[in-house]
């Protein structure tokens, strides 16, 4: 009823959202260190908030400005790091479910375009067929 090339394009698509969700374990795992990182780069602040509001670092040691400065920016570029760390594992999957949703549209559009008179139900039950057939729904 479609062309094969239809239904290996719509296979194709669905094996690659597939390996997809099994990366997102991996990504959810790296996400709540760097968001446990994260968590523990506010308690320093705090920290740091709370030895500039008593005016000491330990005991009676007066903490500078320039020390606290100087600790706060530490803390800063670790937060900025943590960040990147965040924008580095999101962005490649953000690219490749782009990908898939660009694909998808215009292997629909392309079907849509050779059989006119096929119903988007008719379309998803032979598409769910071939993936089932495959052993990919």
């Amino acid at each position: 009823m479609i062309d094969e090339k239809y239904l290996e394009s719509a296979v194709r698509i669905r094996k690659n959202y597939l390996k997809i969700s099994n990366n997102l374990e991996f990504y959810h795992r790296k996400t709540k260190e760097i968001i446990s990182n994260l968590e523990s780069i506010l308690g320093k602040v705090e920290t740091l908030s709370k030895e500039l509001e008593d005016g000491n670092i330990q005991g009676d040691d007066k903490i500078t400005r320039e020390q606290s400065v100087d600790r706060l920016l530490k803390i800063l570029q670790s937060l900025d790091q943590q960040s990147k760390d965040v924008e580095e594992l999101a962005s490649p999957l953000n690219k490749e479910i782009e990908k898939l949703a660009v694909e998808e549209q215009e292997l629909y559009r392309q079907i849509k375009e050779k059989y006119s008179n096929i119903t988007d139900d008719n379309l998803l039950s032979v598409i769910k067929n071939r993936l089932e057939k495959e052993g990919l729904s």
